[in-house]
């Protein structure tokens, strides 16, 4: 812990605390139990330690678990939720590039930041989105499929605009 510089503390204390503060959003829903918040940080506080381990997934789907049981609909508190939760995503992320000793430069996290920033531009409109549909009632069938051939040509768009031109040319 001495060697970690104060880069990876900084990033080490975004993670511990965002799935904290994220769940925190949705109190005015319904507080959660005790050891609800005790299991959360202590996998928060795992995932801090080893962001490459399995507690981020735990943490993250914890707290959307949560969100989830407590707010069967989507207030707006869900878009400050996701942004506290793509900021412990990213922070783990940049820690898990590289040995525990890693002291990430300001390059690196001038460039994980910038595209967090892009992503959490997305949640407004994936909120206002998700709120109309919901208020619309249940689907049709075939909504569930397009959607996932949409995200995933949405995906397959981003990488090749991220890393294909690199590779062609």
């Amino acid at each position: 812990m001495r060697r970690w510089g104060p880069s990876a503390w900084l990033l080490r204390g975004l993670v511990a605390a965002g799935p904290s503060a994220a769940m925190a959003l949705a109190l005015p829903a319904g507080a959660p139990p005790g050891w609800v918040w005790g299991v959360l940080v202590v996998c928060s506080a795992w995932w801090a330690a080893r962001p490459e381990g399995p507690a981020g997934v735990l943490c993250l789907v914890g707290v959307a678990g949560w969100w989830a049981w407590a707010e069967p609909g989507l207030p707006l508190a869900v878009v400050p939720a996701a942004a506290l939760l793509l900021v412990a995503h990213v922070a783990a992320l940049v820690l898990g590039y590289g040995p525990v000793d890693l002291r990430p430069g300001r390059d690196v996290l001038g460039l994980w930041g910038r595209r967090a920033l892009l992503l959490a531009g997305s949640a407004l409109p994936v909120w206002a989105g998700g709120a109309v549909l919901l208020d619309a009632g249940p689907p049709p069938g075939w909504v569930w499929p397009l959607a996932g051939v949409l995200v995933a040509a949405g995906g397959l768009l981003a990488a090749y605009v991220a890393v294909g031109e690199r590779i062609e040319g």
